[in-house]
């Protein structure tokens, strides 16, 4: 019974020491995934083989990523910073193909919409400074 009972709690002591450890480098190859996914659609943009849009959500998923995992508030904002202005040039792009008849207005308040939610976050953000 005493041998079962000092596995049991060396099984524990085990299981949560791997618990800890493995989240740290859990997020380590997250990020270089996302590092690499946004790295191969910037390369595939540039031979023309795939879309700004594909560019763009690809920095979204990286940003938000960073932003979520920071571990201080100013690295937080930093990074919705980056979703902000990352936002606003993807909007930008909006105009120019509605009038080529590539998008559509409804297109124009969705970009503005993800603006405004994205400038909502970083307010929200700061307030927590």
């Amino acid at each position: 019974m005493k041998t079962i009972l000092t596995l049991i709690l060396s099984s524990f002591a085990l299981a949560t020491a791997h618990a800890e450890q493995p989240l740290e480098e859990i997020l380590r190859k997250r990020d270089a995934v996302l590092s690499e996914l946004l790295e191969i659609a910037k390369t595939s943009h540039k031979e023309g083989r795939t879309t700004e849009v594909e560019v763009h959500e690809a920095s979204l998923r990286l940003y938000s990523f960073r932003r979520d995992a920071a571990k201080s508030q100013a690295e937080r904002i930093k990074w919705q910073e980056q979703i902000v202005t990352a936002e606003k040039a993807a909007a930008a792009d909006v105009k120019p193909r509605i009038a080529i008849g590539v998008l559509t207005p409804k297109d124009a308040l969705l970009a503005e919409e993800r603006i405004l939610t994205a400038e909502q976050r970083l307010a929200e953000l700061r307030l927590k400074e």
